[in-house]
C-alpha cells in the first residue's frame, strides 16, 4: 500500500521543483520586468524532464532493494522524493544566489546614482547619460550651440558608450526620479518641450544652410 504522507510530500516537492525551475529565468535575468509568458518560454522544460527521467530510473532500481519498513512502491516514492528534493535545493540555491547578487548590484547602482543626483542638484548641473554609438550630422559649432541650450536648462548629455548595462540603467532611472522634480521646479512646467523646440529650430536652420550650400 502506498503511503499517503509520502505521496503528498512527493507531490509538494515536485510542484516546488517545477515552479522554481520555471521561475529560474526570472531570477537569472533580474532586473528584467516579470513576464510570465517569456519566463515559461525560457524555462526549457527539457532540462527538468531529463533529470526527472533519470530519477525515475534510479528510483525504480532502488525499489527492488529490500527494505523491511517499505514496500517497493514506497521505496520508489522515497528515493524519487529525496532526489527531487536535492535537485530542488540545488536549483533554488543557484537561482536565488544569482538573484540576490544582482539585486545587491542594482541597489549599489541606485545608491550611487542617488548620491550623484543630489550632488548634481547642488551644482545645478544635471547629467543625463545615454548609450549607443554617437552619430555626427552637424558641425562642431552647431553641437556647441545645442549643448549651450541644454545648459541653460541645467542639463548636460553624456554618452557612456555602445554597451547598455541593465543594472546601470536601473541606477539611471533612480537618478532621473530624483532630478526631474528639481528640473521642473527650476525651469517650469513644459520645460522639456520648450528646450526641444529650441534645439529643433537650431537644427532646422543648420539643415537649411546645408541645403543651400
Amino acid at each position: 500500500m502506498i503511503s499517503k504522507k509520502l505521496l503528498i510530500i512527493n507531490i509538494i516537492v515536485l510542484i516546488l521543483l517545477i515552479v522554481m525551475h520555471t521561475l529560474g529565468s526570472y531570477f537569472i535575468l533580474y532586473p528584467r520586468k516579470f513576464n510570465l509568458e517569456f519566463i515559461i518560454e525560457e524555462s526549457q522544460p527539457l532540462y527538468l524532464i531529463i533529470p526527472l527521467s533519470i530519477f525515475v530510473l534510479i528510483s525504480w532500481l532502488a525499489s527492488h532493494v529490500r527494505i523491511k519498513k517499505f514496500n517497493p512502491k514506497n521505496r520508489f516514492l522515497l528515493v524519487f522524493t529525496v532526489l527531487s528534493g536535492i535537485l530542488f535545493l540545488y536549483i533554488s540555491f543557484h537561482n536565488l544566489n544569482i538573484f540576490f547578487k544582482v539585486k545587491n548590484q542594482v541597489t549599489e547602482s541606485e545608491n550611487k546614482y542617488s548620491k550623484q543626483a543630489k550632488e548634481d542638484i547642488k551644482k545645478d548641473s544635471i547629467i543625463f547619460e545615454t548609450a549607443g554609438l554617437p552619430i555626427f550630422i552637424y558641425d562642431k559649432k552647431t553641437y556647441q550651440k545645442i549643448d549651450s541650450i541644454r545648459r541653460n536648462y541645467g542639463i548636460t548629455i553624456k554618452n557612456t558608450g555602445c554597451v547598455v548595462d541593465i543594472i546601470n540603467t536601473k541606477g539611471q532611472d533612480k537618478y532621473d526620479e530624483i532630478v526631474m522634480p528639481y528640473l521642473e521646479k527650476r525651469n517650469g512646467k513644459g520645460w522639456r518641450k520648450r528646450m526641444d523646440n529650441e534645439i529643433n529650430q537650431l537644427e532646422k536652420i543648420n539643415i537649411s544652410s546645408f541645403k543651400v550650400k
